[in-house]
């Protein structure tokens, strides 16, 4: 439960964007943090508005031959992809992880920032 880890969460996000709300919060432990929050379903949405997207552009492919040069549909295809690895928070937090390394072992925390994932 939510309840475990955090003593507060603000209700009004601070932030919103398509697929997720990020609010503030305070863990038990008593530090600030802010939390991402994948909005409901989100998820089968995206991957029906996304396949709806490439098979139109297949369908356009087929119709009109020279669209096929173009590569419309792998664009598609990519754009498809990146945006349900957007969906996947484990990932973000294991690339928020190695950035942060990355600064650490450069040297560069004072030039570039990353922020403190915490495991669950």
């Amino acid at each position: 439960p939510i309840s475990k880890n955090f003593a507060s969460i603000d209700e009004k996000p601070l932030a919103s964007a398509s697929i997720a709300q990020v609010h503030a919060a305070k863990l038990r432990t008593g530090e600030d943090v802010v939390i991402k929050v994948q909005k409901p379903r989100i998820d089968e949405s995206l991957k029906a508005d996304l396949s709806f997207i490439y098979v139109a552009s297949r369908i356009l492919e087929f119709i009109q031959p020279d669209f096929e040069r173009t590569s419309l549909s792998a664009i598609a295809g990519d754009i498809r992809g990146s945006m349900l690895e957007e969906l996947d928070f484990q990932k973000e937090a294991q690339n928020l992880e190695e950035f942060r390394r990355f600064l650490i072992e450069n040297q560069l925390q004072n030039e570039a920032t990353a922020p403190l994932v915490y495991g669950e």
